[in-house]
């Protein structure tokens, strides 16, 4: 079994215990969403090859609780697959007793999805599918019934964006942005901060990926290689104007966007 990655992989409902959702394998490399508590217990299988209507979750992503904690979203294949596992994905949700799955976007090349606070709007990337032309993976919205699809970010070659996660009031989104290197295949990934319509993007963290902010939104968790020790980042938040950036203290070193942002030059894109 493994884990699902993402800000809200656990579940914040106050009637029963903290809840993780993971992802469980067998067979030919068939994925199924499973759900347990914080002790290992109530395990239950919600979507899978095991639950009729058979949506598959997509492979290596991750899902995102709803504010309430009632239902998941995650990126998912319906019908049957094929050993390639290249079948059009997008970004279902279904509850956590595993009734009433729903489709919510349909693109035909969704993952990673990201419930924000308000519950009304999910963020997901979408990914590049033409054969033959370089990766472009971009950052989208839609509404829970599928509407408003938006663009949020756009892709320029070789760069792939994914949602990490908004701030408490929903009004900003950290990000990854992964950008690769075609010739050796070496990827660098930096987090962004912006407003939740895409405005006013700017460089937050270099060298790092996959950022979860504390419920407070005082500190930011993230993944970085940058003392190459495998630990976990952290930092505290600093308001500047309508931003905010790690304080320096992340793996006891001190950030780049951190000086910048004290430097009063503030990058936007």
């Amino acid at each position: 079994m493994v884990a699902t990655t993402g800000s809200a992989s656990v579940s914040q409902s106050e009637t029963r215990r903290p809840e993780l959702a993971f992802f469980t394998t067998h067979g030919n490399a068939i994925y199924e969403l499973g759900i347990a508590d914080d002790r290992g217990s109530r395990l239950r299988i919600v979507s899978g090859e095991s639950k009729p209507g058979k949506v598959f979750p997509q492979l290596f992503t991750s899902v995102s609780w709803s504010p309430s904690g009632e239902r998941i979203a995650f990126a998912g294949v319906s019908g049957s697959q094929t050993d390639e596992h290249d079948e059009p994905t997008d970004v279902y949700a279904v509850d956590a007793d595993g009734s009433d799955t729903s489709q919510v976007s349909h693109v035909g090349d969704a993952r990673g999805p990201l419930w924000s606070p308000d519950g009304k709007t999910i963020a997901f990337t979408r990914m590049s599918t033409s054969e033959g032309q370089p990766l472009r993976d971009s950052l989208w919205s839609t509404g829970i019934d599928g509407e408003d699809l938006t663009e949020l970010v756009k892709a320029a070659d070789w760069e792939t964006y994914t949602a990490g996660s908004f701030t408490s009031d929903g009004s900003q989104l950290a990000l990854t942005r992964t950008r690769i290197n075609p010739e050796s295949c070496k990827a660098t990934a930096r987090i962004e901060l912006m407003n939740r319509d895409g405005s006013d993007r700017a460089e937050l963290i270099e060298r790092a990926s996959d950022p979860a902010f504390s419920p407070d939104g005082k500190h930011l968790a993230f993944v970085s290689d940058r003392d190459k020790n495998g630990e976990l980042c952290y930092g505290e938040r600093c308001s500047y104007g309508l931003g905010a950036v790690a304080d320096g203290r992340c793996c006891g070193g001190s950030s780049p966007a951190s000086r910048r942002y004290n430097e009063g030059k503030r990058q936007r894109r």
